[in-house]
């Protein structure tokens, strides 16, 4: 897999106020959970629970602000 390739939604990122305020802290936390499990430090089955936990603290609202954006152009 080549390395440095964007996300498809990286023109939209700039235009995200939350993701400008709440992405280190969300990638640190999903990156954490994605440890855990692969690590055995937690289940597999605290995924759910990590994927809404990253919801409600700002990726939910990341999501809606980047779908405005592209549904604008």
């Amino acid at each position: 897999m080549p390395i440095g390739v964007d996300t498809p939604a990286a023109p939209y990122l700039a235009g995200s106020a939350t993701y400008s305020t709440k992405w280190a802290q969300l990638d640190s936390q999903i990156n954490d959970a994605i440890s855990g499990i692969v690590t055995g430090r937690q289940p597999l089955s605290s995924w759910d629970g990590a994927v809404k936990q990253f919801g409600a603290q700002g990726g939910d609202q990341i999501a809606k602000e980047l779908a405005a954006q592209h549904a604008s152009r």
